[in-house]
Parts: C-alpha cells; structure tokens; sequence
C-alpha cells in the first residue's frame, strides 16, 4: 500500500511550488524493499513518486492563497483516488511473494493449504508434494527472480470468470540459470489465492 507519508510529502511539495512560482522537480522516496524481490528476502513496497511541477506565469512572489488551497486540493482528491488502486496491487504482490517463499524454503505442505480452491480441487496435497519434490527441489536455492509481466484479467481458459492476475517471473537458481515462473490469483473470500503455478 502507498504509504501515508508519501501522500503528505506530495502535498507539501505541491505547496512549495505553488508558492515559489518557479519550476520544481520532487523526487519522493520511502523506504522499504524492491517488491520485485530483487533484493533476497525482500517483499516489501518501494515506492518512487515523480512529481514535476510547471512554471506558474505571474508575480515571482507566487500564486495568491485562494489558488494554491485550490491546487492543493485537487491534487489531494488524485492522490485519493489512485491510493486503492495501488494498495490492490501491492497485495497482489505481497501474496504472489509470499507464497512463493513458502516453496523457496521447502513449506510444500503449507503452500498447498494457501491455495484457491480450484487448485485443491485439481490437486491433492500428496500430488502437489510430489510436483514440487519433481519440478521445483531440483533446482536448488533460489537466486534471483523478477517480474516480467503481470496481467489482470476477468477469466481464464477451462475456469469460472472472476478476478485474476497472471504473474510471470524471469528466475534464477542455483541448479538452473534461467527459468520461467508462471504464478495465477484469484480473489477469493477477499484474498488473493494461487490457483496455478507452473515452472519451466
């Protein structure tokens, strides 16, 4: 989720440039991980918010109050009504990372229980063990893995319409070099679950 701080330092900045009357580039950054995962262990949001402002025409003085409260509020009500679609996919990535980590360290067992129950009506949990001790053990600890593509979508070939995303990570492990991870949600009771996960 885009942090409260963010959103206050954005006004802020918006502020000073309004009252500068001059051209003002702010860049904003909070701390946290690469939610890529390109640091090791790291799922958390970094967040890096651009905000360049224009050259306001008029007095150098600034701009008169009436019109810097006006802009302020205008850009509050954007900040507002970006914030739920950016919270909805950093959680989309929180649940894609973490349970992918379950897998990475060998918790076969409780990534099944994590699944949709699409997943666990297509696989038992013994069959899902034996996939993973086939397909995924093998390939030794992980290295590397970053996203090339995510995509929402509204329905899936041979599965009810609802809400999915399609994650495809480019991985690297320590028995293989590169490696095609395809991982699908669906929200399910308001939670993101893994209904497919394949590895190539």
């Amino acid at each position: 989720m885009l942090p409260l701080n963010c959103l206050i330092l954005g006004i802020w900045g918006l502020a000073l440039a309004c009252s500068s009357g001059k051209l003002w580039k702010v860049l904003l950054s909070c701390s946290g991980q690469d939610p890529w995962g390109n640091d090791e262990g790291s799922h958390n949001p970094l967040f890096w918010i651009v905000v360049v402002f224009f050259q306001f025409s008029g007095p150098a003085l600034g701009t008169p109050k009436e019109e810097l409260v006006k802009k302020i509020v205008f850009t509050l009500l954007i900040l507002i009504g970006t914030f739920p679609a950016l919270a909805a996919d950093d959680e989309q990535a929180q649940s894609a990372y973490s349970w992918l980590e379950l897998i990475d360290t060998g918790k076969y067992e409780e990534s099944w229980n994590l699944t949709g129950s699409f997943f666990k009506g297509k696989l038992s949990r013994d069959q899902w063990l034996h996939a993973l001790t086939e397909a995924r053990k093998p390939l030794g600890d992980l290295r590397s893995r970053e996203v090339s593509s995510v995509t929402e979508t509204g329905s899936l070939p041979g599965v009810q319409d609802g809400e999915y995303v399609v994650f495809i990570f480019t991985s690297s492990f320590e028995g293989q070099d590169s490696a095609t991870e395809t991982l699908t949600l669906t929200k399910e009771n308001g939670e993101w679950r893994p209904v497919g996960y394949f590895i190539r």
